[in-house]
């Protein structure tokens, strides 16, 4: 009915796995990136390459950019939620004001049949 169970899989679950594949590419891009510039940092100084000492400082700048990454996400999704707020409150004025022009419009409507009907 949905085609072969692998296709059904994929169209239900595929933006995770893509979103999934995107992360761990700007991780492997990050830990590339940031590989070279420790090692060439350590050169400048003269002092040996150490793993222990790159992790310690990939894990530091990882941390630190999550960190700013999901303070901006809290402060969008609270300012959009505001913003939000405000919207459909002034939506619901307006909804407010039309319903009592329409019930305006029906009043006088009813009048005038009314007064036909005598």
């Amino acid at each position: 009915m949905g085609g072969p169970p692998v296709r059904g899989h994929l169209q239900r679950w595929g933006a995770v796995y893509l979103v999934l594949l995107l992360f761990l590419g700007s991780l492997v891009g990050q830990f590339a990136t940031q590989l070279l510039e420790f090692s060439s940092d350590q050169q400048a100084h003269h002092q040996p390459f150490e793993w222990a000492d790159f992790f310690i400082a990939f894990g530091q700048a990882t941390f630190e950019n999550w960190q700013s990454e999901f303070l901006q996400l809290a402060i969008q999704a609270t300012l959009l939620g505001a913003m939000g707020h405000v919207m459909f409150k002034a939506a619901s004025r307006d909804q407010e004001r039309m319903e009592s022009k329409i019930d305006a419009i029906g009043r006088s409507v009813q009048a005038l049949l009314e007064r036909d009907d005598r």
